[in-house]
This record gives C-alpha cells, sequence and structure tokens, in this order.
C-alpha cells in the first residue's frame, strides 16, 4: 500500500534492512542501481523533487480505484546523474564481481552500499555517484519544483 516509490515506507527499506542483494549482469550500478534513489530520498537531495500522479489501481478482489502515488525525480535542469561504477563498490566491499564466459556478473550488498552512498553525497559532495552537467552540487540549495500536481480528470495517459 505504499504511495511512493522510494520513500522510507517503499519495499526498499525492506530490502536495505534485510541486506538483499542487486544482480547486475554486463552492466554498471548507474545504469541500474535504482536503490540508489531510496538514499537520496532518504537524504532529501535538492536535485530530485516528489512528483506526483494518479493511477488505477486494483487490488486482489478485483476493487478498482484511483489512487495517487509520487516518485522522487530528477530535476532535468540541473542536469544530475548517477555514476556509480562497479569497481567503486567492489573496492569498498559493498559488492562483489565476477567473470564468467565472457560476462560481468555484480552483486551489489545494499546494506553495505547504503553508508557507502550515503557518505559520498554528504561528505564527498557526490564525486563517486551523482554526476553534474554544471559542475559539483550544493545540497543546501533550495529545491526547484518545475510543474504542479495535476488532478486525476486533467491527467493524460
Amino acid at each position: 500500500d505504499n504511495q511512493d516509490s522510494w520513500s522510507h515506507a517503499s519495499p526498499f527499506r525492506f530490502l536495505h534492512e534485510h541486506g538483499a542483494k542487486h544482480l547486475l549482469f554486463n552492466i554498471e550500478p548507474c545504469q541500474a542501481l535504482t536503490f540508489m534513489h531510496y538514499i537520496e530520498q532518504e537524504l532529501d537531495v535538492p536535485y530530485r523533487y516528489p512528483k506526483y500522479f494518479f493511477g488505477k489501481y486494483t487490488d486482489e478482489n478485483g476493487n478498482t480505484e484511483t489512487r495517487m502515488y509520487s516518485m522522487f525525480v530528477r530535476d532535468i535542469g540541473l542536469g544530475a546523474g548517477c555514476r556509480i561504477l562497479n569497481d567503486w563498490l567492489v573496492e569498498n566491499n559493498a559488492a562483489k564481481r565476477v567473470h564468467w564466459e565472457g560476462n560481468v556478473l555484480a552483486s551489489v550488498d545494499l546494506k553495505a552500499s547504503y553508508p557507502l552512498i550515503r557518505d559520498d553525497i554528504l561528505l564527498n559532495r557526490g564525486k563517486n555517484t551523482v554526476s553534474y552537467a554544471s559542475g559539483e552540487p550544493d545540497l543546501n540549495m533550495p529545491r526547484r519544483i518545475p510543474f504542479e500536481v495535476k488532478g486525476p480528470e486533467e491527467q493524460t495517459c
């Protein structure tokens, strides 16, 4: 019943607290480690903001209703992106990597990666985790919210 994609009430909290692993096959974490957005939302970083939208939800009994959901999305105007690499996670004991028949398999330990990513954002200006088109971020800058929430009757899909 969670409303938000990456909040403390989302499944990412469960994955974090239970030491789940995120498996990567021939890609770098910056291409797929959505767990990072959970950390960014926990930190309330200013280069992301909550975006609200409505959707139809059908429960296990077949009852359908309109619900509001949110996602902590990136402010495109700031040019922020992810730069986490397997090498950095492996070097810091937050992931393991094996090479198998020309493929690279990486297992990211979410419990171990949380403080590593959090501290990089807070104490190292995200040098290993976040890229910015305009240089280094100012984590104290005011958040921009580029547009307003639309009600379900105004949304088009």
